[in-house]
């Protein structure tokens, strides 16, 4: 008998939560974060110059959010040739959306290995301060596209 009152309360409960799941947004089902990724750089066609993008998604409530977009080089080492970044401050419920930094190329003849560094930090609603950092992985470019 109590092994069967045992099932019927975890029956019960399953599908509590599986009310409890289903009625609330996707903001809410989800703890507030940021999450980023790093874009492999790649040849804008027109001008043949590298750009290298991050795409950011924040679910909040987050506050003081700054993204940034890194474009490395090789040359001798891995060099920042590029960097950009962008406040969104606040975020309240979600916000997506991507930064491009933008870097000439090398000559059109030659090839050149480059990689986006992608970051995002933002501080909770307690006040705890976090962070996340992305990297592509690097890629052969020049003017006219791929190597």
């Amino acid at each position: 008998m109590a092994r069967r009152n045992i099932r019927t309360l975890i029956a019960i409960a399953g599908c509590a939560t599986l009310v409890g799941t289903l009625s609330a947004t996707p903001a809410q089902a989800a703890a507030p974060r940021c999450d980023i990724r790093a874009i492999k750089p790649w040849v804008y066609p027109a001008s043949g110059v590298v750009v290298a993008t991050n795409s950011t998604s924040c679910y909040g409530p987050v506050r003081n959010v700054r993204i940034s977009t890194r474009l490395y080089k090789f040359h001798a080492g891995w060099v920042v040739f590029v960097f950009k970044r962008q406040v969104w401050g606040a975020v309240k419920s979600n916000r997506n959306g991507s930064l491009n930094a933008w870097g000439a190329s090398s000559p059109a003849g030659a090839c050149t290995r480059y990689m986006t560094q992608a970051t995002v930090k933002w501080t909770t609603a307690s006040g705890t301060p976090k962070s996340k950092v992305r990297y592509s992985g690097a890629v052969k470019l020049r003017a006219s596209g791929p190597c």
